[in-house]
């Protein structure tokens, strides 16, 4: 059918029209095609779903399937994707809704791994007012539980279980078991970064029987992980290698890449302490490649202080101090204070190598008194000061202790970051202190 016009401009925009409308029919068609096609499992195609759905004007399906791709995208550690779909999914939600609620903390959730804890904090202090506004106890209850996982992450661990037990109590009030299970884990957790095993192993414990009732893999592989990490407080290596080996297994199974980085980088650590350094290592660096693509800062820090570990216990300071350097500078840039001071940690252990044992014992006395050291750091420390107390005498150890208590860690950490590999650091933060530490030490 031909039509005619008497001016261009309505002929194009009345074939614009028709383009357009064919085009969304198109779309509409591919996407009801890939439904029927794909009917008995329609997961690996929620993505392109969307896209159809949204081009073809379909908007609540689009949204529908949205949800479901970001969701996916978050459970296979793929978080910059996951918040690319969010992002598209929160231009098509009304303002006040449940479901923006939702999508606020699932992008809040995306952003806490890959290191953008500001960021993150806003997302979930959104959703959380939102959902408050709105009622909603389920999503509430999840961005509590998220504000305290940042809060843990970042070395505040009060501030973290204040925000845990609240998720807990309010969602044992509407009994949702999967978030019980979860914020249960994340106090487990908590309990590990204080060196309380038994309190966290109770947690872990109910968390694990929540997860294996509801069928919830991705869950159980966490929760193993968490039971090596109590094993491995305890100083019962096989059984904390039996751990990380199920969450290995269960996280490739799953294709949830961080928690497989994870369970690598804790079975180097398993391997380390054991002495095996070259296992240590490849488990390591299988870790490093992972969270590299994934991009999780925070994990990152981590493994990299770990193969500082490795080659601290090899007597290589030149390679621990690289390694070091740059977990530090890792975790000072996404505020991770516990990945801070166990860099410093093992800076301390490369400086003693070095035959600087006062600057080792002062960076270890700031590490020491900080409320934001992890329990896990422990092993570190306790290996450099036995090196120490081979070589100075009981006062002299508590002197240089205490220098370091006077520390200011943001100082220190901007002095070594100023001088890349240098060891010959000078914490002028206490000259006087100094003083005081060569009279004791008789230099």
């Amino acid at each position: 059918m031909r039509y005619l016009f008497k001016h261009v401009l309505m002929r194009d925009a009345v074939y614009g029209l028709q383009l357009r409308s064919h085009l969304r029919q198109m779309h509409l068609s591919a996407a009801q095609a890939i439904e029927a096609l794909y009917a008995l499992d329609l997961s690996s195609h929620y993505a392109d779903l969307a896209y159809h759905y949204e081009q073809a004007g379909q908007i609540d399906q689009a949204i529908f399937y949205l949800g479901r791709a970001g969701r996916q995208l978050l459970d296979i550690s793929a978080f910059r994707e996951a918040l690319r779909s969010f992002t598209r999914l929160l231009g098509l939600l009304s303002a006040e809704s449940r479901e923006r609620a939702e999508l606020l903390i699932q992008m809040g959730k995306a952003l806490m791994w890959l290191g953008n804890y500001e960021q993150a904090r806003q997302q979930l202090e959104s959703g959380l007012a939102l959902a408050q506004q709105l009622g909603d106890g389920e999503s509430s209850a999840a961005a509590l539980d998220h504000l305290g996982l940042i809060a843990r992450e970042q070395g505040d661990l009060t501030l973290a279980q204040a925000y845990l037990v609240k998720s807990l109590n309010m969602a044992r009030q509407i009994d949702d078991r999967a978030r019980i299970a979860h914020v249960l884990l994340s106090l487990g957790w908590v309990g590990i970064r204080l060196g309380a095993h038994s309190k966290a192993l109770a947690r872990l414990s109910a968390s694990q029987a929540l997860y294996r009732a509801l069928g919830n893999q991705h869950g159980l592989s966490r929760v193993f992980n968490g039971l090596g990490m109590v094993a491995l407080g305890q100083g019962e290596y096989e059984k904390a290698r039996d751990f990380y080996l199920q969450s290995l297994t269960l996280s490739q199974q799953l294709g949830a890449r961080r928690d497989e980085a994870v369970a690598l980088g804790n079975l180097g650590e398993v391997a380390r302490l054991q002495g095996d350094y070259a296992a240590a290592l490849q488990y390591n660096w299988e870790a490093l490649s992972i969270l590299k693509e994934i991009g999780t800062k925070a994990n990152i820090a981590a493994v990299v202080a770990n193969l500082g570990h490795v080659a601290l216990a090899q007597r290589d300071y030149a390679s621990a101090t690289s390694y070091y350097h740059e977990a530090i500078q890792i975790a000072a840039d996404t505020a991770t204070v516990p990945n801070i001071l166990d860099g410093l940690a093992g800076l301390a252990g490369a400086l003693v190598l070095r035959g600087q044992t006062d600057r080792g014992l002062e960076l270890i006395g700031l590490a020491l008194n900080h409320p934001s050291l992890d329990s896990c750091t422990m092993p570190v420390i306790d290996q450099t000061l036995a090196e120490l107390r081979a070589q100075l005498s009981p006062e002299q150890i508590e002197a240089g202790l205490e220098c370091g208590k006077a520390l200011d860690l943001e100082a220190v950490v901007k002095e070594i970051l100023a001088e890349p590999l240098d060891l010959n650091l000078n914490f002028n933060l206490v000259k006087d202190c100094y003083g005081l530490y060569s009279r004791r030490a008789g230099n």
